[in-house]
């Protein structure tokens, strides 16, 4: 297999375990009672967006965008594609291979931030500063979330490499 081709798989699949990782999360979240991210408000966000809509007031008054559900979904796992993508890029290919915590956790942080920061106030949720208990406990729920991505970054670089070194001996080495 390519090298380039092999490190674009590793990162496709990096991204897509740790955010199903987070979306199981997200589900038993919402299974308990609490709430968690709408994802056909995420899709609507995106929808309008590529209508040249980048911020709204009130996201959920916003017109509907056909397919804004399935649109959040896809979206949501390309930003996790991407987060696997910027870990790669700043950290290297040698750290899918041999997957350390710090670097993973120095990303999670800029997961953290991003929806804080960007996606919270274009949607018309605002920053998320306030000191009131409700915000911080949302936006402990919002930490802890991506520390289960972050967890899950590792162990599917760890368990991607295993794979990946398994099937090289079973093809090279008729093991």
């Amino acid at each position: 297999m390519n090298e380039v081709f092999e490190d674009i798989t590793r990162v496709v699949l990096i991204g897509i375990g740790a955010t199903a990782a987070m979306a199981a999360w997200l589900l038993l979240l919402q299974r308990v009672g609490e709430p968690t991210l709408n994802f056909a408000l995420l899709g609507r966000w995106v929808g309008h967006m590529a209508r040249g809509r980048w911020a709204h007031d009130a996201i959920a008054k916003a017109p509907p965008i056909r397919g804004e559900a399935a649109i959040g979904w896809v979206a949501h796992y390309a930003v996790g594609i991407a987060f696997a993508g910027m870990l790669a890029a700043l950290y290297g290919a040698a750290w899918m291979r041999q997957p350390t915590l710090p670097p993973a956790l120095a990303i999670a942080i800029g997961s953290v931030l991003a929806p804080l920061v960007v996606m919270q106030p274009a949607m018309g949720a605002g920053m998320r500063v306030e000191m009131e208990a409700d915000t911080d406990y949302a936006d402990g729920l919002l930490v802890l979330d991506r520390l289960i991505g972050t967890v899950n970054e590792g162990s599917v670089a760890g368990d991607l490499n295993a794979a990946v070194k398994g099937s090289y001996q079973a093809i090279y080495y008729n093991t």
